[in-house]
C-alpha cells in the first residue's frame, strides 16, 4: 500500500551558496505544522513500513522528524544490519587507519557483553546499509539512516582536503537533526527537559519513548514553545557550519566553529586519517566503479555534495514524501547488492597480486562484481526478481569461500566473517541457501562469544542443559532485536522459555543486573571524598547520596554463596551493586545497611539521632562508595 508523509512545502529551492535559512521553514511553522501532522495521529502506518527495515519500529517514531527521515530513507531503499550480527572484514595493513586510535586493531571487541569499535572505524560514511546498535539510543537511528540519505563525496583523484571536507559535510545534517531537530517534541524526564545531553545517557529519558502519536493534543500545545527553540538551535548550527564550509571551500583552508561538546572540523579530521587509505585503495575504487553511480550514491565535486545536503535539508523539512512497497523492496535489494560488492572486493586485497591465488580468486569474482554492478545499476529504475538477486548473492559467497578462504596468509576472519552480513530482513525463499545457511551460522558464533563475554558463568551454565544451536530462537526473537545489552535481551528471552533452567535463569538475571545502566558515576570518579568526621554530615557542609550506579536486588543464597563465600541461613538475601571505575563492587546488605541506604536517598538533612544508631553501617557505605560525600568548597 502506497504511503505519503505530507509537510507544507517551502517554494524557494536550495541553493548551497545561500544560507540555509533561505530555504527552510521558519522555526514556529515547522513546529505548527508537525504539531498538525502528530494531531492527526497517523503514526501507526508508519509502524509496518519501519519494520521492514531492521531495527525497532519505535525508534523512528519518538518524534515527527525522526519519522520524517525515516520516510525518506524507506524511499531510498535503506535498511538496517545488526550490530551483533554483522562479521566485519579485517582491513589489511596497507588499508588500516594512519593514526591509531585504540589498540585492537580494525575488528570489534566484546568487552563485558558489548561489541565495541574504535573510535572513527565504527562506521563507514559510504556503507549502502546503516547500523543498528541496540547498545545506542534510539536518536542514532535517524541519525544513521541520515547518513546514507545525503550520500558521501567521492573522486578518484580527490585530494585529502577535499576528503576532510567531505567527511564534515556529512556529518553535518545528523548532527543538526540529533542536537536540535530530533528533540522537537521528544519526551524528556524533569531533569532533562529542554537540556542538551550530549554523551550522558539518562535511563528515565529513554523509558518516556513512545509513538508520537499517543500524545493529547493538549501535550502537544504545551511542547510547542519548546519545540521552537529547539528548531532555532537547529537552523543556527547549520547556518554556522554551512558558513564555515562555504569558507573552507573557498579558501582551502580550515575553519572551525566554537561550541561546547562539538568540533566538526576536528570530527572530521579524525575520520580522514582513519579511512584515507581505505578510501583510496584499489579495492573502494573498483567497488565505486562497479556498483555505484555518480550524482545518486556519491557525489565526485564538493559543491554537487553540498547542494545535495542542501536539497536533503529542505527534503527533511518539507513537502511530499511517497512511498510503496515495490520501490522500497528493489532498492533495498539494490543496496544488498552494494554491500555485498564491497566486501568481495575487501576480501580481494588480501591476496598479493600476481600470485597463483590472486588470479584464481580474480577468475571466480571478477566476473561476479561485473555482474553485480549491471544489477545495481539495473535496480536503480527496473525491476529485477528476489531470486535474481539472490542467486548472485550466493555465487559471491561460495566463490569467496572457494578461492579466497583456501588462500594462504589470508586471517580466518575474511572467510568466517564474510556471509555474516546481519540482515534480519533477508530471505530468498530457501530455507538453507548458501547466503541464508552462512549468515545464521556465522551470526549464532558471534552472538555466543558475546554471551559468554558478558555472562560467563550464566553461558557456562547454559551450555550444560542447552545445544548452541538453541540460539537461532534467540536470534530471531523480538527480544533480540529490541534495544539494550545483548545479556539483558538474552535474560528476557531465556526466562520466558518453558525449558528453562532455574539456576541458569539467575545468573543471566544477575550478570545482567551487575551491567544495566548507569554504569558510572562521573562526578563521584571525580570528586567524591570521606568525610573528616560524620559529624559534617549533620553540620551540612556538603552533600551526602547514594552512588547514582546503585541498584539493589534479592538473590538466592547459593547464588551469593558463590559470589561473595558467604554461606547465608535464609533462602535468600538482598546484594547491593555499584559500578565503581567500570568495575562491579557488591555488598550484602542486613536491615541495618539497608536501612542506612534508604535513609540516605530520602532524607535531607539527616537526623542525630539516625547518626548516632546508624555510625557503623554509614562508614562502610561511605568506605566503599556506595554512599558518596562531596563537601562544600572552603571559604
Amino acid at each position: 500500500m502506497p504511503l505519503t508523509c505530507s509537510l507544507p512545502p517551502v517554494e524557494v529551492k536550495p541553493d548551497y551558496q545561500k544560507d540555509p535559512t533561505s530555504w527552510l521553514p521558519v522555526p514556529d511553522q515547522l513546529v505548527a505544522s508537525c504539531a498538525d501532522w502528530m494531531n492527526a495521529n497517523t503514526a501507526p502506518l508508519f509502524t509496518d513500513w519501519f519494520e521492514k527495515m531492521g531495527a525497532p519500529a519505535l525508534d523512528l517514531q519518538v518524534t515527527p522528524l525522526s519519522t520524517r527521515v525515516g520516510c525518506l530513507a524507506l524511499s531510498q531503499g535503506q535498511a538496517f544490519f545488526h550490530h551483533e550480527t554483522r562479521g566485519r572484514i579485517p582491513m589489511p595493513e596497507a588499508l588500516a587507519p594512519e593514526r591509531t586510535v585504540w589498540d585492537e586493531g580494525t575488528l570489534p571487541v566484546w568487552q563485558q557483553g558489548v561489541l565495541t569499535e574504535p573510535k572513527y572505524f565504527s562506521f563507514f560514511l559510504d556503507t549502502p546499509l546503516s547500523p543498528y546498535n541496540p547498545n545506542y539510543r534510539r536518536k542514532w537511528r535517524a541519525h544513521e539512516l541520515l547518513h546514507g540519505i545525503v550520500g558521501f563525496f567521492w573522486h578518484p583523484q580527490m585530494t585529502r582536503f577535499e576528503a576532510y571536507m567531505g567527511a564534515r559535510l556529512d556529518e553535518l545534517l545528523p548532527i543538526v537533526h540529533w542536537y536540535g531537530l530530533d528533540e522537537a517534541f521528544r519526551p524528556r524526564c524533569s531533569k532533562h527537559e529542554g537540556q542538551q545531553l550530549y554523551r550522558d545517557y539518562c535511563p528515565e529519558c529513554e523509558a518516556l519513548a513512545c509513538p508520537w502519536s499517543e500524545h493529547s493534543p493538549e501535550w502537544l500545545e504545551q511542547k510547542k514553545p519548546l519545540a521552537i527553540t529547539w528548531v532555532n538551535r537547529a537552523w543556527h548550527h547549520f547556518s554556522e557550519e554551512w558558513k564555515a564550509c562555504l569558507q573552507e571551500l573557498n579558501t582551502g583552508q580550515t575553519v572551525e566553529v566554537a561550541r561546547p561538546h562539538l568540533n566538526a572540523s576536528s570530527d572530521a579530521v579524525g575520520y580522514l586519517y582513519s579511512h584515507w587509505p581505505r578510501l583510496t585503495a584499489w579495492s573502494f575504487g573498483s567497488w565505486v566503479e562497479h556498483f555505484l553511480q555518480d550524482g545518486t550514491d556519491y557525489f565526485s565535486t564538493l559543491p554537487h555534495y553540498m547542494q545535495r545536503i542542501a536539497d536533503v535539508s529542505q527534503q527533511m523539512v518539507a513537502g511530499d514524501c511517497d512511498m510503496n512497497e515495490e520501490t522500497y523492496l528493489r532498492l533495498r535489494n539494490r543496496r544488498a547488492i552494494q554491500d555485498l560488492g564491497y566486501r568481495a572486493f575487501l576480501a580481494l586485497e588480501w591476496l598479493e597480486e600476481g600470485t597463483r591465488a590472486a588470479m584464481r580468486a580474480e577468475t571466480a569474482l571478477l566476473p561476479l562484481m561485473e555482474e553485480g554492478g549491471t544489477l545495481s545499476q539495473t535496480l536503480l529504475n527496473q525491476e529485477v526478481p528476489h531470486e535474481q538477486c539472490a542467486d548472485w548473492m550466493n555465487a559471491v559467497v561460495t566463490a569467496v569461500d572457494t578461492t579466497i578462504g583456501n588462500a594462504r596468509n589470508v586471517p580466518a576472519e575474511v572467510t568466517q566473517s564474510f556471509a555474516a552480513l546481519g540482515y534480519s530482513w533477508w530471505s530468498d525463499k530457501e530455507a538453507e541457501s548458501p547466503l541464508e545457511a552462512a549468515m545464521n551460522e556465522q551470526a549464532q558464533a558471534i552472538v555466543q562469544e558475546g554471551l559468554e563475554s558478558g555472562a560467563p558463568q550464566g553461558w557456562e551454565r547454559w551450555q550444560k542443559h542447552h545445544n548452541a544451536d538453541e540460539l537461532q530462537g534467540f536470534l530471531a526473537s523480538t527480544e533480540f532485536q529490541q534495544p539494550g545489552r545483548l545479556i539483558q535481551r538474552f535474560y528476557a528471552w531465556y526466562n520466558a522459555q518453558p525449558n528453562a533452567d532455574a539456576e541458569t535463569v539467575e545468573w543471566f538475571h544477575f550478570e545482567s543486573w551487575l551491567h544495566q545502566e548507569p554504569l558510572r558515576d562521573e562526578a563521584a570518579e571525580r570528586f567524591a571524598v570521606l568525610p573528616d568526621a560524620l559529624t559534617d554530615l549533620l553540620q551540612q557542609k556538603g552533600t551526602l547520596r547514594s552512588h547514582s550506579t546503585l541498584r539493589i536486588e534479592r538473590w538466592s543464597a547459593s547464588l551469593i554463596s558463590e559470589v561473595l563465600g558467604e554461606t547465608l541461613e535464609e533462602p535468600d538475601a538482598s546484594l547491593a551493586a555499584i559500578i565503581s571505575n567500570g568495575e562491579p563492587r557488591l555488598m550484602l546488605l542486613d536491615d541495618i545497611t539497608s536501612d542506612c541506604l534508604t535513609t540516605v536517598a530520602c532524607l535531607r538533612p539527616l537526623p542525630e539521632e539516625f547518626l548516632e544508631q546508624h555510625t557503623g553501617a554509614l562508614e562502610l557505605l561511605l568506605q566503599h562508595s556506595f554512599v558518596v560525600w562531596f563537601p562544600v568548597p572552603r571559604t
